[in-house]
């Protein structure tokens, strides 16, 4: 008789390899090493480019006011291109991607082979986080290569851990997007409580006491890993509460799982 403990960890396994070999999640990590390839690129260049898009009069004075760019500029345009471009292409991608896990021919799993909803859905679930931690550590690696090569200085611990602070807040999103995927199959309502968890991350980020103690205070901590400042007052508090929504978005999901109607 088979092993089910066994099974389970072969089912996870296998949906962790499905993930990363489909089209939406490769598409998703090729965007984000792109991405950290040409932030140092853009730092290095941000003055000529603003210069050229604010004509003779203004280029002038860009170029006195704005400070001469550093590792410090190239990390932190990192983190803007995983705080807009990758957090969107995350909402759409994880969205359309468990949607289709829950509702197309794969779902045939769990109705006919010995396989739990629970090893299902969680195979689904970290197949997305392993997305996401390849974006974060592989992304890292690329964008502080390309400001060694571009600048002489860098960082390798200030920019992986603002990717690892992005990984955190991206798998609060992908919690929401799962969690309304569960109790409701369609894509609509996956990537509108994505989206609504990452406005209220970056709206919030703006409430400073809350900043100190919940994921809102990701966006900050973010900035201050980036530019070498290391963990601050409180953010030992802002990881440990994001975990703690990951997790708590997790397991309600597994019991929305486990009690819905499959063939409704």
């Amino acid at each position: 008789m088979t092993d089910p403990r066994s099974t389970r960890v072969l089912v996870i396994i296998n949906g962790i390899e499905r993930a990363l070999a489909s089209g939406p999640i490769r598409f998703l990590i090729l965007i984000g090493l792109l991405l950290a390839v040409a932030s140092p690129l853009t730092a290095a260049h941000s003055q000529r480019i603003l210069s050229a898009l604010a004509g003779d009069g203004l280029a002038q004075v860009l170029e006195t006011a704005l400070p001469d760019p550093s590792w410090r500029e190239a990390n932190a345009q990192w983190v803007k291109n995983l705080m807009q471009i990758m957090s969107v292409a995350v909402i759409i991608v994880s969205a359309t991607s468990i949607v289709a896990d829950l509702t197309r021919g794969s779902l045939l799993l769990v109705l006919t082979r010995d396989v739990s909803r629970r090893a299902f859905l969680t195979s689904r679930v970290l197949g997305l986080h392993a997305s996401l931690l390849i974006v974060s550590v592989g992304g890292a690696c690329a964008a502080w290569a390309v400001t060694l090569l571009v600048f002489g200085d860098g960082s390798f611990a200030a920019v992986l851990g603002a990717s690892l602070a992005w990984f955190l807040q991206a798998s609060v999103v992908v919690g929401a997007a799962v969690l309304a995927a569960v109790v409701s199959p369609r894509v609509a309502s996956s990537a509108g409580a994505a989206f609504g968890a990452y406005l209220l991350i970056v709206v919030g980020s703006m409430w400073s006491a809350a900043a100190k103690t919940s994921p809102v205070g990701l966006p900050l901590l973010m900035e201050d890993l980036a530019s070498g400042a290391g963990m601050g007052e409180g953010a030992w508090a802002v990881v440990a509460s994001s975990a703690a929504v990951v997790g708590a978005c997790l397991i309600v999901s597994l019991r929305v799982f486990d009690g819905r109607d499959l063939g409704g």
